[in-house]
């Protein structure tokens, strides 16, 4: 049926006709019951009908503000969480959006939606000066291609440096039970800003030092160039690398608090980490945190996304990780199994949660022996009998792990109404003893999107707890019951500091993409490891474009553009135009393009391992990367080979040697300068009492002035002890020198407290080779005690190291665990010989039981060490000579000066960080562990009394407060009768307030190679006495490192020949000031005690 609609026309009782054929009469709205017009259509329906259904309610405008309200109220209801100022038109009690009728009486309350956000991560805001410069620079820098074999290789990155070891993880402040929530809590504000301000800083001073040293730029700044413009001169450009962006890191306090209730609670840590590139997901911030808590928990490694990776790969970085980490467990999972596609599911991949039956019993077995060693007791209790009948282990002993294997969600019938809650567990301090019986807490931590969540719901075999491709879903700690013995807690996903770049995290998909607003400097940073453009099967636009051009403008003789695809190079940005092209993304004002879409697409299909990827360890063997194609990156195309037949390695065979047999063998008897070299000496006494120095500088003491500085140099090589040892098997050369300065030791004077070390030694690993130097304070007791007992130590821990485990790790955790050792025995010698009760008896009593001098004078030989100290720097050299540990303890210090082959000029590195309360790390870490003690730190020293935060011995800061009221105060100290310790008595209230705790730094050689008669390497160990005189002068200590280098590179001059060559005299001297006559008062400038502190060096050059 034809008609034609022609127009309407009103009639004067308001009635509409519709054409000339047929009149429609409408009649009003009034006199329709229902609202709705009536029509008279003269005997024809027909027409009516189609009309009303041309009839549809007018459009209303909206504006942007209301729309942006609309669109946050239907995202809110999707959440689950509406805001509570969502309010329908006319007061209306029901909301309507997309997910149905929502009423507000059932919306959460403000206080519950305001904790909610409370848990939400926070990062820090980029500028947008920096966004654009990596926009204009993704359009100009070239991509490499083919991608370079080294790029499969996991990035070295800077954790092992000694910048990285500044980072460190919060840590809750101590608390006590009495202390109100209030109180806690500002605690835990106050000290997480110092923790925020100081990170902070590390990082700035990472990103201006980065930025500054073009070799050291990140992976992927050194492969761009600018692209060529297409004139005859080159695009110019500031720079050939994407622009700095700093790595992102957690500063939300909720977030952190979730991780130290989680680590309070449980026994075991399963520390989950993307097997795609497992150190990212275990920073040595998180390292350090858990290797340092107390009580120490029992840590697993759990490898993720191993469905991903591929069993070649996991199981190299499985093996990776033992090496490196050998006290720690490694397992590995699988979570979710996909489903056969059904009718109507189209290409969409539905996945269940299901953990593989071997994989499952591998965690539980690992499970089991890690708490088959929580209910055995420690060598030190298991071998005294009365500590072993005291002893109870701290988990419950006796696990059904059969039924957590077999476990399914039905068989739990825990009353979890008996358990305690948070409120108790603050509130009540027997909770952690009674609770702690009833099963064994395991807790799962990592970085966001490592698959935490994911795991929980593949152990019970479906959905759980909610998780999601997006990081960070998880905001809450959860507690779930594997069995009625074991529960798993779920800790939120935190991105822990680290140096690692920013691109990088993005890679790894740590980060929520949505929230990533550096989109183009992150696909630059992908386009280094992946083809992308060959993975997405791209067209590169200069070619669509060419073609455009030639079908539009073709001319006789004009030639198209037919250069192909893959010979053209590529930009970030290409690669983006490409694929929003190729998707049909064009923004909808401009009709550019949409690349922010396909930068997120991208970069979601990187994290969520649709694009597949995987990086390799770093010490994976270059015949392994032989067996796949080259130039492809860290692309895996298909899927991985089983590899466990490659399993297996020989180890060799253990032998020992005594300590003297590897002494003999290697480095001959001293030979020292002597007296020999001084006999013509003839030192002139030149000032006299009160007198005038050359300088115009008043000194109330006699010294001696030197007219020449052959007479000088032989006068302090006489007095330092000078030494030279060689080693000609493994080409070392260590200078030693130590002195007092002053003229002669008088009767009365406090004898040197310095010692130091070189011993090389032949173990079945090899020859190592260690050199120390003692600096102690308040006497020499624990210096000479330590620096014969702290290398024994060192020795038999490294005789009895298995050799197929020796990693920089294991190494570093010897040097550690040996120096508390020999600081712990100073301690437990005291302890074994008082009686259990010696705070019960009487002054009197107590005096002559401290200082019985006539019957063997144990107690008082003890008491005597235990409140002397001595700050420690420990070198250690692999038998390789490839691998470099320095262990620093208090203030003494470490400079690596290395002269490279293919240059003239040197490198110093400071590989020690000073322990004192001048330094605000220090500060920090001791005023965490002290909260609300105000006087834990005076006057820059620790109590108002001892400088150094960190020390062997001083145990009248270490032991419980009663052994300093009782006895310690108690003992007399011979030539020193004045004592400091009734002074710091009062605010001696929660001891340790010193540490034994080193930093051990870790740093690789390049090997030993003569460079114009030179060694390749010099190693600078010395006391604070050899650097103090440089920080008087306001020097730094990068300067003073610079420096000694400077020093250690000479070779010829008349004052340097006087010394014989040895390195550490000429520091020595140069300490002692810059011209002939300061150097004479500081020398010999006569005084009860020594005007500069006692100065030890050690230069040992290869």
């Amino acid at each position: 049926m034809g008609w034609e609609c022609d127009k309407l026309k009103s009639s004067g009782s308001g009635n509409l006709s519709l054409g000339s054929d047929s009149a429609l009469s409408v009649l009003s709205n009034q006199a329709s019951p229902g609202g709705m017009a009536a029509f008279n259509v003269g005997g024809d329906a027909f027409y009516a009908s189609i009309y009303s259904s041309f009839q549809m309610p007018r459009r209303k405008p909206v504006s942007g503000k209301q729309r942006k309200t609309e669109l946050q109220v239907k995202r809110a209801i999707k959440r689950g969480v509406p805001p509570e100022t969502v309010t329908s038109s006319r007061g209306s009690s029901t909301d309507r959006g997309r997910g149905g009728i929502h009423r507000r009486g059932n919306r959460p309350v403000r206080a519950n939606i305001d904790a909610s956000r409370r848990l939400e991560s926070s990062f820090v805001k980029f500028s947008p000066e920096l966004l654009e410069e990596a926009k204009r620079k993704a359009s100009s820098l070239i991509i490499k291609r083919p991608i370079a074999a080294e790029k499969r290789l996991f990035p070295t990155s800077t954790d092992n440096d000694n910048e990285a070891r500044k980072l460190i993880v919060p840590r809750r402040p101590k608390w006590r039970y009495d202390m109100s929530k209030k109180e806690v809590e500002s605690n835990e504000v106050a000290n997480f800003k110092r923790w925020l301000d100081e990170t902070d800083h590390i990082i700035q001073d990472w990103k201006a030092d980065v930025s500054a040293k073009d070799n050291l730029l990140r992976p992927g700044r050194d492969s761009g160039s600018a692209i060529p413009s297409s004139g005859s001169q080159a695009l110019v450009d500031d720079s050939d690398h994407m622009p700095y962006a700093p790595p992102l890191f957690e500063r939300n306090l909720e977030v952190w608090r979730q991780l130290w209730r989680v680590i309070e609670v449980c026994e075991v840590l399963l520390v989950l980490v993307d097997s795609r590139c497992p150190p990212l997901h275990y920073p040595a911030s998180l390292n350090a945190y858990l290797l340092s808590y107390r009580p120490l928990r029992k840590v697993v490694f759990v490898l993720t996304k191993v469905d991903i990776t591929g069993p070649k790969r996991s199981y190299l970085w499985k093996e990776y990780l033992r090496k490196t980490y050998p006290s720690i467990r490694v397992v590995t999972v699988e979570s979710y199994l996909k489903k056969d596609s059904g009718e109507g599911q189209g290409k969409r991949v539905i996945k269940e949660p299901y953990i593989p039956g071997e994989l499952r019993s591998e965690l539980v077995r690992t499970l089991r022996e890690v708490h088959n060693e929580l209910c055995t007791p420690p060598p030190h209790i298991s071998s005294d009998a009365s500590k072993l009948a005291n002893w109870s282990p701290v988990v419950i002993p006796n696990i059904d792990w059969n039924a957590v294997v077999n476990a399914t969600d039905s068989d739990i019938t825990h009353d979890r109404s008996l358990l305690p809650t948070d409120a108790d567990d603050e509130d009540s301090p027997d909770v952690e003893s009674t609770r702690i019986k009833e099963f064994l807490s395991v807790g799962l931590i990592g970085q966001p999107n490592v698959g935490k969540s994911s795991l929980l719901n593949a152990l019970f075999g479906h959905h759980k707890v909610k998780a999601s491709k997006t990081p960070g879903k998880t905001k809450h700690f959860q507690t779930l019951f594997w069995s009625k013995q074991v529960r798993l807690v779920d800790c939120p996903g935190l991105v822990f500091p680290s140096f690692t770049d920013l691109e990088m995290q993005v890679l790894a998909g740590i980060l929520p993409i949505s929230q990533i607003p550096a989109i183009p400097s992150s696909i630059y940073h992908a386009l280094q490891y992946l083809p992308l453009e060959s993975i997405l099967m791209l067209q590169h636009p200069a070619e669509k474009d060419g073609m455009l051009e030639d079908k539009r403008t073709w001319r006789a003789g004009m030639q198209p553009n037919t250069k192909s695809t893959a010979t053209r190079q590529w930009t970030a940005m290409d690669v983006l135009t490409a694929f929003a092209e190729k998707n049909g993304w064009i923004t909808a004002k401009a009709g550019r393009p949409d690349i922010n879409r396909a930068g997120n697409y991208i970069l979601r299909a990187l994290a969520e391992g649709r694009i597949k990827w995987a990086f390799y360890p770093p010490d994976t063997v270059p015949s392994t990367l032989a067996e796949e194609d080259k130039g492809q990156g860290i692309w895996i195309q298909g899927e991985g080979e089983d590899i466990a037949a490659h399993a297996s390695s020989d180890r060799g065979e253990e032998s020992g040697q005594s300590l003297t047999d590897s002494e003999d063998d290697d480095i001959p008897t001293s030979e020292s300068t002597g007296d020999d070299a001084v006999k013509d000496a003839t030192p002139i006494d030149f000032g006299m009492q009160n007198s005038q120095g050359v300088d115009g500088i008043q000194w109330p003491r006699k010294y001696r002035s030197f007219t020449s500085h052959d007479t000088f140099n032989a006068e302090l090589s006489r007095i330092a002890d000078a030494s030279e040892l060689k080693s000609p098997e493994r080409k070392f050369i260590c200078h030693t020198a130590t002195f007092q300065p002053f003229m002669a030791p008088k009767p009365g004077a406090k004898p040197s407290e310095d010692r130091h070390v070189f011993q090389i030694w032949d173990l079945p690993s090899g020859k190592w080779s260690m050199a120390a130097v003692f600096d102690g304070h308040a006497g020499e007791e624990v210096a000479e005690y330590t620096h014969v007992a702290l290398p024994t130590q060192i020795r038999l821990a490294l005789e009895a190291l298995d050799v197929a485990k020796v990693s920089p790790q294991s190494i570093s955790e010897i040097l550690a665990k040996a120096i508390e050792e020999i600081d712990k025995s100073i301690g437990d010698e005291l302890k074994a010989l008082l009686p259990k009760t010696f705070e019960n008896l009487d002054e009197e009593a107590l005096k002559k039981l401290v200082n019985d001098q006539e019957s063997g004078s144990k107690v008082y030989n003890a008491c005597i060490r235990c409140m002397r100290g001595s700050t420690a720097i420990i070198a250690l050299i692999d038998p390789g000579m490839q691998n470099l540990w320095v262990a620093n303890l208090g203030d003494c210090q470490a400079v690596l000066v290395e002269y490279p082959a293919e240059k003239t000029d040197f490198t110093a590195a400071v590989l020690s960080s000073p322990h004192n309360a001048r330094v605000d790390k220090e500060v920090q870490r001791v005023q965490l562990e002290h909260p609300g003690e105000r006087e834990a730190i005076l006057n820059d020293r620790v109590l108002g009394a001892i400088a150094v935060t960190r020390a062997l011995g001083d145990f009248t800061f270490k032991l419980p407060a009663v052994y300093t009221t009782k006895l310690f105060v108690n003992v007399n100290l011979g030539y020193r009768m004045h004592s400091k310790v009734e002074e710091f008595i009062p605010r001696n209230l929660t001891p340790p307030y010193v540490s034994a705790t080193p930093d051990v730094i870790h740093r690789t050689l390049k090997g030993s190679m003569s460079v114009g008669g030179r060694t390749t390497y010099a190693l600078v160990l010395c006391s604070d006495g050899l650097t103090d005189p440089y920080y008087s002068r306001g020097w730094t200590t990068d300067r003073i490192a610079q420096h000694f280098a400077s020093l250690c590179s000479k070779s010829s001059g008349k004052e340097w020949d006087g010394l014989g060559g040895n390195l550490a005299l000429h520091l020595c001297k140069d300490a002692l000031g810059e011209r002939l006559e300061e150097q004479s008062r500081n020398l010999t400038v006569d005084l009860d005690f020594q005007h500069l502190d006692d100065t030890t060096a050690i230069v040992l050059s290869w």
